[in-house]
């Protein structure tokens, strides 16, 4: 009985091991990945590139990812996760916010976070404005929890609005009077549903953002 368990825990040892020796290769790769992809952009980074700077073997890499793309959209799958995870954990939309300045607060929020990892906001600029044509499929469902997310803020923000006559949520375009000198529009225009948010102060349009969902 002795031997036989002594048997059964080597083998579990050893697969062990081997798990950690799998997970470890597959950090270093992706890790590695993530650096050149922020550091050089989707078109400048190659497998040999990856390889050559971070003392990785070609075979090890494609034991384990297909190649260039995958490795491109693990990475821009882990920044949309990294910045949901931001978004939720410093948003706050109280009923006495003001539409406006939640809305400047959900800007500055994401801002804050690309301009603090400008590795991470090189791959996010790729993923979501270069993004690879033949890979706008995969890029757009791994976009989801991002478009979850803002309109999940977009329906909070605009049930507490005042909307004028013949407006309703679901309208395309939503306009409501803030004061006598702000007024906020949110639009969604063109086949990319982009919303556009814009402030007037004192009859002068001041852009303040756009998410693109």
């Amino acid at each position: 009985m002795g031997r036989r368990t002594a048997r059964v825990t080597k083998r579990r040892t050893t697969t062990l091991t081997q798990e950690e020796r799998k997970a470890h290769s597959k950090e270093l790769i992706l890790s590695a990945s993530m650096h050149e992809f922020g550091a050089h952009g989707y078109a400048s980074v190659t497998v040999d590139s990856i390889c050559a700077k971070h003392g990785i073997s070609k075979g090890m890499l494609y034991h384990y990812y297909s190649g260039k793309d995958d490795l491109f959209l693990l990475c821009a799958n882990q920044v949309f996760h990294e910045l949901v995870l931001q978004l939720k954990r410093e948003l706050s939309l109280s009923e006495q916010d003001k539409p406006i300045d939640a809305i400047k607060h959900f800007f500055m929020i994401r801002e804050r976070f690309l301009e603090l990892h400008p590795d991470l906001k090189r791959i996010f600029v790729d993923a979501l404005l270069n993004t690879p044509h033949h890979l706008e499929k995969e890029i757009h469902e791994l976009r989801r929890p991002i478009r979850d997310l803002n309109r999940s803020f977009l329906k909070k923000l605009i049930s507490g609005l005042m909307l004028r006559e013949g407006l309703n949520t679901g309208n395309r375009q939503i306009l409501r009077r803030i004061d006598r000198h702000e007024r906020i529009v949110v639009g969604r225009t063109g086949k990319a549903g982009k919303f556009h948010y814009y402030c007037y102060k004192g009859g002068k349009k001041d852009d303040i953002g756009r998410i693109k969902a």
